[in-house]
């Protein structure tokens, strides 16, 4: 696994987001006995992490591999029944470029097979973005704040760049609901595609 973004919690958790999308929780608190990580116990010291990819360091001198907190870690987008939302996202996007193939028989079968594979990348990538944001507290004013997001460009397995734009609305559909909305766009044969989807998160009572 590699680490594409950390973020340390004041509980000594750590928020992790692999490359592949993957998100989880590692619990750093039974590690505090130990010598190394004893500095950590002060929340200050706790903060200060590097992400070194396939391992995380702090300014104390206390590291982890990214092999052991794949090992022990909680995944939070991890669904042992029924279809997970990104596996029926991409089944549709799947089927829509097959009923697209039938529709126009002289695109050739390199073209649809590169279509078929950035299309199914951008699904790909917005239920990522969209997991991501659904792990956040109702109230964190950073990653849940209203309006639209800086966008961020996100290079997909087969090379190609996909830009996410999110926009969040408050009290959508009504009041103490978010309405969140990603947008993803990418080129393909210099033709501008998008892949949009809309989720809602409530706060909880």
């Amino acid at each position: 696994m590699k680490i594409k973004t950390i973020y340390p919690k004041s509980d000594h958790t750590l928020e992790i987001v692999a490359n592949d999308g993957r998100i989880g929780i590692f619990d750093v608190a039974p590690y505090l006995k130990y010598e190394a990580f004893s500095a950590l116990k002060d929340e200050t010291a706790f903060m200060k992490i590097s992400n070194g990819g396939y391992f995380i360091e702090w300014d104390c001198g206390a590291d982890l591999s990214a092999d052991t907190i794949e090992a022990r870690w909680t995944q939070l987008n991890c669904h042992s029944k029924g279809f997970t939302l990104m596996e029926v996202l991409i089944a549709m996007a799947i089927f829509a470029i097959g009923i697209l193939g039938v529709a126009k028989l002289q695109i050739t079968s390199t073209g649809e097979n590169t279509t078929s594979r950035t299309m199914t990348e951008g699904a790909t990538v917005a239920v990522g973005s969209t997991e991501q944001l659904l792990v956040y507290d109702y109230d964190d004013t950073t990653n849940l704040a209203e309006g639209t997001h800086t966008p961020e460009v996100i290079t997909g397995a087969s090379g190609v760049e996909y830009t996410v734009t999110t926009t969040i609305n408050d009290d959508t559909p009504m009041k103490n609901v978010k309405q969140i909305n990603i947008t993803v766009s990418w080129s393909d044969k210099g033709t501008t595609k998008t892949f949009a989807m809309t989720t809602y998160k409530a706060q909880e009572v």
